[in-house]
């Protein structure tokens, strides 16, 4: 059987991942709590956004200026999930600084940069790596507070752990896929059609679990 076909069909399945986390919550959506539901847009954003990007290059379209609204949209998603577990002024003020360097990277590279692969993977990986310092912080904050029984009950310790995990492979992701798009396009293509429904799978699924678990728990 032929390996490409099988990655192929592979990430197409991949893409709709996002459905099950996204019934969950909303089975359970007054249950959660303004952080959990900016959370849910997040992935709701992320959905459409790969199915457009599915759809635009099935009918072999240019689809480059998908990914720089794709990193707008899920920056401002995340930021609003990152300010209301926080109401201290200091790192909340530390987070909008992050989001608008996030914000006008990308308003530079579309009106001074050339848009290329390399300028897009360059974008999310800074994004990615702000995500990854965010969530260390998050889940720094429920480890000291909390003990290990009530960690497991609480939303925010498994989508804290989604985000990170999937965030630090984007991360991978990006610097080794931008070096193998250099050298080996069919090898780009493998390696990006394995960890690309890998990080989407780490990510929904603990979202799946997150959204769950807030049925009993919910931190406020």
């Amino acid at each position: 059987m032929d390996i490409d076909w099988l990655l192929n069909r592979f990430f197409d399945y991949s893409l709709y991942l996002g459905v099950p986390p996204l019934l969950i919550g909303l089975w359970h959506w007054k249950r959660l709590t303004w952080a959990l539901r900016f959370f849910w847009f997040a992935v709701f954003s992320s959905l459409i956004i790969s199915l457009i990007i599915a759809w635009l290059v099935d009918h072999h379209i240019n689809n480059e200026f998908m990914s720089p609204i794709g990193t707008v949209v899920d920056t401002i998603l995340m930021t609003f999930f990152f300010l209301s577990l926080n109401r201290f002024q200091p790192i909340r003020g530390a987070v909008l600084g992050l989001c608008g360097l996030v914000l006008l990277l990308i308003a530079t590279s579309v009106w001074g940069w050339e848009n290329t692969f390399q300028t897009s993977r360059f974008l999310s990986s800074v994004q990615s790596a702000l995500i990854v310092m965010a969530c260390l912080w998050l889940l720094y904050g429920l480890f000291k507070q909390d003990e290990s029984q009530s960690l497991r009950r609480e939303p925010l310790t498994w989508i804290g752990m989604g985000i990170l995990i999937s965030n630090a492979l984007t991360v991978v992701l990006n610097i080794f896929g931008t070096i193998l798009y250099t050298y080996s396009d069919p090898l780009f293509r493998q390696f990006w059609m394995v960890l690309v429904p890998l990080c989407l799978l780490i990510y929904y699924g603990f979202a799946c679990i997150g959204f769950w678990v807030a049925q009993t728990h919910s931190l406020r």
